[in-house]
């Protein structure tokens, strides 16, 4: 075998292991700024339902719908969750830039793996 070939294979398993080390810790970045964008809308959704009209004395939002509605709103508004929502965006392409290069990765060690397999039988 060349020395190319076997340099390969003994190299591509700890740039697999790498990337793998890089998904991950982008899962758990995504994970965390999900929670964190979750709990921006719980404390957002508290302050909604508990919100009352000067007025009437009764509750501003009163179904469901209205609700919603106002969420939405306000979570477009809000510096926290459009900040995290970038970040879980941005996060997200950089996953799939990390897994593109994982496959990548892969397909390339069984390629050379095969190629050894074909050379070490000649």
């Amino acid at each position: 075998m060349s020395d190319y070939l076997v340099s390969k294979l003994q190299e591509l398993p700890s740039l697999i292991e790498e990337k793998e080390k890089e998904l991950l810790d982008l899962k758990k970045s995504i994970s965390g700024d999900e929670r964190s964008k979750k709990f921006v809308e719980i404390q957002i959704r508290k302050d909604i339902n508990k919100e009352i009209d000067v007025d009437s004395g009764k509750l501003r939002f009163s179904n469901e719908k209205s609700r919603d509605d106002e969420l939405f709103s306000r979570m477009g508004k809000d510096e926290r969750a459009i900040s995290l929502s970038d970040k879980i965006e941005d996060d997200n392409y950089k996953l799939e830039l990390a897994m593109i290069g994982y496959k990548r990765l892969l397909n390339e060690f069984k390629a050379f793996r095969s190629i050894a397999t074909i050379k070490g039988g000649k």
